[in-house]
């Protein structure tokens, strides 16, 4: 597989992003990331799951959430629709990203194939007060028809599901969320360090 990296002038012809919109959501903390990142690494290489997470925080924005909200969902729950990138691309599956209030102070996040949505939400012991969906597969679909008018190669959007350090990674961000679940439902959560990201960014551009 080949897992490539990005200019910013390509992330933003891969998004439909403008320069301007950039600089305001990182005024107003409003960026977005894989691996709960809120930006990629200073040397500026953009990933495309991180395109993936800019599309998912427009498109829960775009259903009526507030768009600083969407991106701590975007970032929080990065591992979600991580897996959820993974199941599309490798095992060509439709999955769904949905974010549901529960009332309170109680959100969820979650990912899962699309066809046993609606039976999942059947099965809750009470309907969400609010209820947000993002369609995987049409946010990729989006990225692909962008790249190919734009000429650009896109390469694999992310590692297997079943691919260790997949695995690794994902496991160790879901711990580190329900650890730290009281305090990330208060405050901002604690995306990877320069350091951390830019060993994911070097480690996914040479697989």
């Amino acid at each position: 597989m080949s897992v490539k990296s990005f200019s910013l002038q390509e992330m933003l012809a891969l998004t439909g992003e403008n320069a301007a919109t950039v600089r305001n959501d990182r005024r107003h903390g409003q960026t977005v990331a894989a691996f709960g990142a809120a930006e990629p690494s200073h040397n500026n290489r953009y990933l495309l799951v991180d395109c993936v997470a800019m599309l998912i925080r427009d498109k829960l924005t775009k259903r009526g959430m507030k768009r600083r909200l969407a991106a701590w969902y975007v970032r929080a729950f990065s591992d979600q629709w991580l897996q959820g990138v993974s199941s599309v691309e490798h095992m060509d599956q439709a999955i769904l990203l949905a974010v549901a209030h529960l009332g309170g102070e109680h959100w969820w996040a979650a990912s899962g194939p699309s066809e046993e949505f609606l039976a999942f939400l059947k099965g809750l012991p009470k309907p969400p007060e609010q209820l947000y969906t993002v369609e995987l597969v049409e946010v990729m679909d989006d990225i692909r028809k962008r790249a190919q008018k734009a000429g650009i190669h896109l390469g694999d959007f992310f590692l297997r599901p079943d691919q260790p350090q997949f695995i690794q990674w994902t496991t160790a961000f879901r711990n580190a969320r329900e650890k730290e679940l009281a305090q990330w439902f208060k405050n901002q959560p604690r995306g990877p360090s320069e350091r951390e990201r830019r060993a994911f960014e070097d480690v996914l551009c040479t697989i």
